[in-house]
């Protein structure tokens, strides 16, 4: 599952005030595992945070300006392309946000798609 930051406070309860917590509480619905994504969020880096059962692992990169939509659902596409290629899922969310992160950034540039 790979909800937003505030898809991932609407799904989960009022109380789940973390994102552990509420990863917890999506996992406890049925997910194997939850990346909450952090795009929505503020500061520096913008941090995605998997969750899957055996702990937690944080894949930052360089907020970039703007907003852009379609990038949740290129990410989760991205995610299961890389499962697909045989990585394990934490190889594979590291790679999905590298992939997406190039793919924004190229979309800025003047010679960008």
């Amino acid at each position: 599952m790979t909800p937003n930051l505030s898809e991932a406070s609407a799904l989960a309860s009022p109380a789940d005030d973390t994102p552990a917590l509420r990863a917890g509480r999506l996992r406890s619905y049925g997910a194997d595992a939850v990346l909450i994504k952090g795009g929505h969020g503020r500061g520096r880096l913008s941090t995605d945070i998997l969750f899957d059962g055996h702990g937690q692992q944080l894949f930052s990169a360089h907020r970039l300006p703007g907003t852009r939509r379609g990038t949740g659902c290129t990410m989760s596409t991205a995610i299961a392309c890389f499962l697909a290629s045989g990585k394990d899922l934490r190889q594979a969310c590291d790679a999905a946000k590298r992939y997406i992160h190039r793919w924004i950034s190229a979309a800025e540039t003047p010679d960008g798609p």
